[in-house]
């Protein structure tokens, strides 16, 4: 037998059915489907970035305002304050960082990914808490 006899023999021997694995659909999803289930996924995830930069935002007048406050505090109050609101511009730096990060990977960001974004904004969320409640 040839070579191109040997290579179509072997070729009928494998099935020509794309395989789950091959195609990334889940059972009984057609191709459609999981389109659909990747823009909405995309579409949430956008929703969640926006809402989290958003957020980064109103904690930068935030900490803007504790900034003031700090100037006008005593000073070891002052000194206080400053040192929270170091803590916590590094904290919002930082989720600043992975929400970048996140909107540069675009749909492909990983599920680690995202739950680093929401824990970075769920703790920092905690450290603007403790802050206002500690200089109101």
């Amino acid at each position: 037998m040839t070579r191109a006899g040997e290579r179509a023999g072997r070729e009928r021997d494998v099935p020509s059915m794309p395989s789950l694995l091959v195609t990334g659909l889940g059972p009984g999803q057609t191709c459609i489907e999981r389109s659909e289930a990747m823009d909405e996924e995309k579409k949430e995830g956008e929703v969640k970035a926006e809402r989290l930069e958003e957020q980064l935002k109103e904690w930068g007048v935030d900490l803007e305002k504790f900034k003031s406050r700090a100037n006008k505090a005593r000073a070891d109050v002052k000194t206080e304050i400053e040192r929270e609101v170091s803590t916590l511009r590094a904290k919002l730096n930082e989720a600043q960082k992975r929400l970048e990060e996140l909107k540069m990977s675009g749909g492909a960001a990983s599920t680690e990914m995202k739950k680093g974004v929401e824990n970075a904004g769920a703790e920092l969320k905690k450290a603007f808490d403790v802050a206002r409640a500690k200089f109101k």
